[in-house]
Formats: structure tokens, C-alpha cells, sequence
């Protein structure tokens, strides 16, 4: 498989190494690389209802997904009681997106 082939923007080397995780981590990692390039690489909440529209129907599945990608090295998230989790990928899944703080550069 070439690593220049992409899928929606997502490398397709990436998408097949999710996909060796099982379960929902797929679904669930597209909607978070979704969601977190709209946010320019800042944590998101994945919420069940965003989990929902790549197909994750249950709670359940979602965080179970979620910490198969976090014991394998894809995120970084961050819990609060009754909250939905905020991540944020850190191992790269298509495109690199540098923070909002971050991208600023000093004007010199």
C-alpha cells in the first residue's frame, strides 16, 4: 500500500493501522480527525450525537474505542465526571494540523 494513497485526506497506511485495533476505533478516529481539523488540532468533545453521524451508536462502543486509540498512541484525552471526553490526536492521521496558539508566528 503506497503511503501517499489518501482516503478523504487521511492516509490510507493510518486508516489500515486503526483498523487493526477492531471494534469502532475506525469510525471513531475519523470523526475525531473530522472534527479536530475543524478545530485546527485543539482537543474536541466527542459527543455521542458526532460519534453518531460516522455510525458509533452507543456510549459504549464509543468509549471503547476511545481507549483502544489511547493505549495504542493515537490520543490524548482528557476526562471529566459526566462529561464527554475531549481528545486530541497526537500521532498523525492524515494531515498534520498545528495548533491555533501555536501556528502564530512572531512578528519580527
Amino acid at each position: 500500500m503506497s503511503k501517499d494513497l489518501k482516503i478523504y485526506g487521511v492516509r490510507a497506511v493510518d486508516i489500515a493501522e486503526v483498523s487493526k485495533l477492531g471494534g469502532s476505533t475506525l469510525p471513531v478516529s475519523l470523526a475525531i480527525w473530522t472534527y479536530g481539523r475543524m478545530a485546527h488540532g485543539e482537543p474536541v468533545s466527542l459527543t455521542n450525537q458526532r460519534a453518531a453521524q460516522f455510525g458509533v451508536t452507543t456510549r459504549h462502543s464509543k468509549y471503547r474505542a476511545i481507549r483502544a486509540l489511547e493505549k495504542a498512541g493515537w490520543l490524548e484525552v482528557t476526562r471529566g465526571e459526566g462529561r464527554n471526553p475531549r481528545v486530541r490526536i497526537i500521532k498523525t492521521i492524515g494531515p498534520e494540523v498545528t495548533p491555533k496558539s501555536s501556528a502564530k508566528e512572531d512578528p519580527a
